[in-house]
């Protein structure tokens, strides 16, 4: 939401927790987040453009959307969280006040507030690690081995965003949980370390196969690394013919910006598939190697293989009447943490040795194949399933 004025911002955030805080509490039993009060007719319209709310001309009655109950939320739970402490109010206070499921609006982007920030607050611990966030420093080598198969002589950079939308059921109505990042890599790059970055960014142990498919490009490229990792992550087509290519021998500027986009499959047995859109072109920046510019919501963590799965591991996470710590940290036991920008800035410091780790699979592959003939490039036709045979993968 951007308003000019900062006033004019404060006011509609005021009154949309001031729209949230009045709610008529019976209505809200029929999922209808509704409030009786009057408040200023601009100020709902400017909310109702931003679909936060809907109001009646007479302003007798004003609803929130289901976005302007998460970001009333976020805005209700940041306040607590700034004002609390200093009208005595304890950590304890600030997390069994209502909102209790804040973390879980916090990964949708519900206010101002990370889920960091949150953590350290219900923690009642303090913190200045989160507040400033490291600058972009250069996360490639200058001189990679040849086997890298990079262009380094293209000064271009590719922003890309890299989403998924998770269906999450109710009882009331069907709602999406949205996670993305805003990358940018070099052009010069491979698919491969578009890869790499994606696992860096979304937190995961790059432990599963993985594909990029192109189907607006004219051949349907399927772009993975068979046999250095075991199979290819197909993402659901109706395309009958793919012809398969190693993400290893295939640089992004080869592909885009003529292609605009890409979709990104992690896992044969998961359901998560991003969408990779390619925001922008930058000129200059090759040089800084990938770098995360911005971001939004938890990956699912890698054991959880569909929206039923993630759910039910938000259920626990966030739900359990154990303090949000103590659910964290055994999360984190199992490889899971919350979004956070400079934790995923640290990760991305040992892009190039993730990489290394990679050039040793191909390695071994390529040493165990030595004996069969491999082309780089293979068509097949029927055997991949199509939308209408509910198979995601090539098995």
């Amino acid at each position: 939401m951007t308003c000019y004025d900062l006033n004019e911002k404060l006011s509609c955030l005021f009154i949309l927790t001031l729209i949230y805080l009045n709610r008529d509490f019976e209505a809200e039993r029929y999922s209808s987040y509704e409030s009786p009060q009057r408040y200023d007719p601009a100020l709902l319209s400017k909310l109702e453009d931003y679909g936060l709310v809907r109001f009646s001309p007479q302003g007798d009655s004003v609803f929130l959307t289901p976005e302007g109950v998460v970001e009333a939320r976020g805005v209700l739970k940041f306040l607590q969280v700034e004002v609390g402490p200093r009208i005595g109010a304890s950590a304890l206070d600030i997390q069994k006040a209502e909102p209790e499921l804040f973390a879980e609006d916090a990964a949708f982007g519900a206010g101002p507030l990370t889920t960091t920030e949150l953590v350290y607050a219900l923690a009642g611990v303090t913190s200045q690690a989160h507040k400033n966030n490291p600058a972009p420093v250069p996360t490639a080598l200058e001189n990679p081995p040849e086997a890298y198969g990079r262009d380094m002589g293209d000064r271009r950079s590719f922003c890309f965003k890299v989403s998924v939308s998770i269906p999450l059921s109710s009882y009331y109505y069907r709602s999406y949980y949205q996670c993305w990042r805003t990358i940018l890599v070099p052009a010069g790059f491979t698919f491969l370390d578009l890869h790499v970055a994606i696992q860096d960014v979304l937190s995961w142990q790059d432990k599963q196969p993985f594909g990029f498919l192109l189907t607006s490009n004219k051949k349907n490229l399927l772009i993975g690394e068979r046999g250095a990792c075991g199979d290819v992550a197909l993402p659901q087509t109706s395309k009958r013919k793919i012809v398969e290519t190693r993400a290893s021998a295939l640089r992004l500027n080869e592909v885009f910006p003529k292609t605009r986009e890409a979709i990104y499959r992690y896992g044969t047995q998961t359901n998560w598939i991003h969408s990779v859109s390619l925001v922008s072109t930058e000129l200059g920046l090759a040089k800084l190697g990938p770098q995360l510019l911005d971001g939004s919501g938890d990956a699912p963590p890698e054991w959880t293989r569909s929206p039923q799965d993630f759910k039910a591991f938000r259920d626990k996470l966030y739900g359990s009447e154990r303090t949000l710590i103590e659910a964290l940290a055994e999360a984190g036991k199992r490889g899971f943490s919350p979004f956070d920008h400079a934790t995923v800035r640290r990760r991305l410091a040992s892009f190039e040795d993730d990489r290394a780790a990679w050039q040793q699979r191909i390695q071994i592959a390529e040493q165990k194949e030595s004996s069969v003939e491999f082309t780089t490039e293979s068509t097949y036709r029927d055997e991949i399933p199509s939308e209408e045979d509910g198979k995601g993968a090539r098995s």
